[in-house]
């Protein structure tokens, strides 16, 4: 995840020291593994296949949304991103990570080369708006537009060529009713992003092909909310569903489009679930990570991962 500028989500939930992991039973249909936890909160995940890189959010003691971008290499101890402000991880392709960076009240995105360790701002992408939760697919740059100077406040989800420099309309929100639109994921041929109305309390996903220019909305259970999806390059949709109101009932499910949508895993009652994050590791094999926390206290903010065969 990212955060936009009127994100709500932070104010609403009190981030503090993390829960153990033991105290928690998880209902699972498939059994999560814990990738990054311990003191504090880790959130937004992102990762490479085989888990060369592992990218985070980590909170810093004090204030709760206070939080800095990690990267953990296999092996090796993790080391920080930003030099300044705060931050969120985006996605990883390749050896170049994007990453949300907030510096005195203005969000932009950047790019940091892993190897290199070393920081630039990708051309043709930030204003003076609030630019945020970036993913990364080839050429493809997928990425959150917030004008705050525009009451309600326009959202948009922009998919942006780094090779030719243009970018890409995938949705807006001007006007009433007011919705907000939070990127997914760009992996391949697919991209995905969520789209909420506050006033109804409804929301759902959409994923666009690029090639066909095509797009389709995920059906939407009565009285369910589906959020923080990402997809894979076959296009499969990973999502959360849940009941209408922070930790009620949340289900991570894939829906395969033309075929099936099934559970994959069952948070417990109170928690619930920020980002996922798909990760193909060849052979078909994905590796789903996301994050989860405490509705109630805003403690446990950890990052896990299911193995999908």
């Amino acid at each position: 995840m990212g955060i936009g500028r009127r994100r709500v989500i932070f104010s609403s939930v009190a981030l503090a020291a993390a829960l153990t992991t033991a105290s928690m039973a998880w209902a699972t249909l498939l059994s999560p593994t814990v990738v990054v936890g311990g003191v504090g909160n880790q959130l937004s995940p992102a990762a490479t296949p085989g888990a060369t890189y592992i990218a985070y959010a980590a909170s810093r003691p004090g204030p709760p949304n206070l939080l800095d971008i990690y990267v953990k290499p296999a092996g090796l101890p993790r080391f920080k991103v930003n030099a300044t402000g705060r931050g969120f991880a985006g996605g990883i392709d390749g050896n170049t990570l994007v990453y949300q960076h907030i510096v005195n009240g203005q969000s932009n995105i950047n790019s940091f080369d892993l190897v290199a360790q070393t920081v630039s701002a990708p051309a043709g992408v930030n204003t003076t708006a609030w630019e945020w939760n970036p993913t990364l697919s080839g050429n493809w740059l997928l990425f959150g537009r917030e004008n705050p100077n525009v009451n309600p406040v326009s959202d948009h989800v922009l998919l942006h060529n780094t090779s030719t420099q243009a970018t890409l309309l995938l949705d807006q929100q001007v006007g009433t009713p007011d919705k907000i639109l939070t990127p997914g994921q760009v992996n391949g041929d697919f991209v995905t992003w969520d789209r909420f109305t506050p006033a109804k309390a409804t929301g759902t996903v959409v994923r666009y092909q690029i090639s066909s220019a095509t797009r389709m909305t995920l059906p939407l259970p009565i009285g369910k909310i589906q959020y923080a999806s990402s997809t894979d390059a076959a296009g499969d949709i990973f999502y959360v569903r849940s009941g209408q109101g922070c930790g009620k009932a949340v289900v991570i499910r894939e829906d395969i489009p033309g075929s099936s949508d099934v559970a994959l895993a069952a948070m417990p009652a109170g928690y619930d679930i920020f980002r996922t994050y798909a990760v193909d590791e060849g052979g078909g094999g994905i590796t789903l990570y996301f994050d989860r926390f405490n509705c109630a206290t805003g403690n446990g903010g950890d990052v896990y991962k299911l193995t999908l065969p």
